[in-house]
């Protein structure tokens, strides 16, 4: 058993022993071993730092992370062919992961930490390595319609919200993202990871108090908002890693408005989903066509082509109402308020009639899923370069590192 930081240390780094690496890139086993060595990985004709592989999360003897002024950002060198998969299901130890699951994370180049986390997560739970037993998890499922569309067919479907279990659910926490990653780890193959991230601080109403821009979509992260949002936003992204390397199929829910899609996370997961062919659709759509009183009109950003039996052109006959007043600031500067007659909270949740849409959809269209597909993303998504150190920025893993060995020190003192 681990009763000390050298042994802890040592479980850290022997867990990459056996990890799979993409095929094209072949790294140096004594550097992998040892973190805190310049370790270097050949990639065709370019050599990338260690660190850069591993999202520039240099970790030292006591997996302490070191600030950012001690660990510039490393810039991205582009290999000229896409990394492409090794389609074995061999499991690695301790995680309990396949290979095809680990290649796809190394890939994504998602921080070290995380392989660390899930080592810890296979040996805290039993049920770990057990046979998917989910149709899906819907995350932020508010009035759970989508859960309840799939449950009315005898399907396992999970809701995940904070307003059903406050300690268990609640994806800032260390726990919460334990719990949601533990969930994710339970959906079948075309199983369907649904989520309707919390929008609040993204769309165009907060934009004056968030101070998010097109450009800066982190916005004021003094902000308690702002800075959770941008946590959700970073897990969101991880979430969608996991889905491609259990071969899921995704779905992120947003309005129209949202600048979801433009944090880091988002950015690089599509910018690496581009690079290996794998399929990344946006999809437009209105929810007065599912029974809203307002157009609503919304982003389904999806792996999945039965999403577009989702889309909707036009927002067809709707009520009239407003959501939002504008005004303007002695000064002149606009000022826009949420109307506090129930009508802007009412938007926040989908409609049973839209969760039987997915539903239906999910199931006329139900595919084998195909890891290699053509892509057409939207230029949107990659008008800058995007690397790993600025994606998973905002990922907080140290808590969720803290958590499992405060959870296995509890495991091997109890009798």
């Amino acid at each position: 058993m681990w009763t000390n930081s050298d042994e802890w240390d040592a479980m850290f780094d022997n867990l990459f022993d056996d990890a799979p690496h993409v095929e094209g890139c072949d790294s140096n086993s004594d550097a992998d071993l040892d973190p805190s060595e310049d370790a270097e990985f050949e990639c065709g004709d370019n050599v990338i730092s260690g660190d850069e592989v591993i999202s520039g999360d240099k970790v030292s003897s006591g997996l302490e992370v070191i600030s950012d002024d001690d660990n510039p950002t490393p810039k991205r060198l582009k290999t000229q062919d896409p990394p492409k998969f090794r389609l074995h299901d061999k499991t690695t130890p301790h995680t309990g992961l396949s290979e095809f699951t680990m290649n796809v994370l190394k890939t994504f180049e998602v921080p070290r930490a995380f392989f660390f986390i899930l080592a810890m997560m296979a040996r805290l739970n039993e049920t770990w390595v057990d046979p998917p037993d989910l149709c899906g998890v819907e995350y932020y499922a508010g009035k759970a319609h989508l859960t309840q569309a799939f449950q009315v067919l005898g399907l396992r479907f999970l809701p995940y919200d904070i307003c059903y279990d406050e300690a268990n659910h609640n994806i800032i926490t260390a726990l919460g993202f334990m719990v949601a990653l533990s969930l994710a780890n339970r959906i079948e193959e075309d199983g369907l990871l649904w989520q309707g991230t919390v929008c609040s601080s993204w769309v165009w109403l907060a934009r004056s108090t968030t101070a998010r821009t097109w450009y800066l979509p982190r916005g004021d992260e003094n902000i308690e908002a702002v800075w959770k949002g941008n946590i959700m936003a970073a897990r969101c992204g991880l979430l969608l890693v996991w889905a491609y390397a259990r071969k899921l199929f995704w779905v992120v829910e947003q309005p129209h408005s949202s600048l979801l899609r433009r944090h880091p996370s988002m950015r690089w997961v599509a910018t690496v989903a581009s690079q290996c062919h794998l399929t990344w659709h946006s999809v437009h759509t209105f929810m007065s066509r599912f029974g809203t009183k307002t157009p609503k009109p919304t982003v389904l950003v999806s792996n999945a082509s039965w999403a577009f039996a989702l889309a909707r052109s036009t927002p067809g006959v709707t009520e009239p109402s407003k959501t939002a007043t504008c005004t303007k600031s002695s000064c002149g500067r606009r000022v826009v308020t949420g109307n506090r007659d129930g009508t802007l909270k009412e938007t926040q949740t989908s409609t049973r009639e839209f969760g039987k849409a997915v539903q239906a959809a999910w199931q006329s269209d139900r595919q084998t899923y195909q890891s290699l597909q053509m892509v057409n993303p939207s230029d949107q998504w990659f008008d800058e370069p995007q690397d790993a150190v600025e994606a998973w920025t905002d990922l907080e893993l140290d808590p969720l590192i803290d958590l499992s060995k405060q959870r296995l020190a509890q495991q091997m003192h109890e009798p």
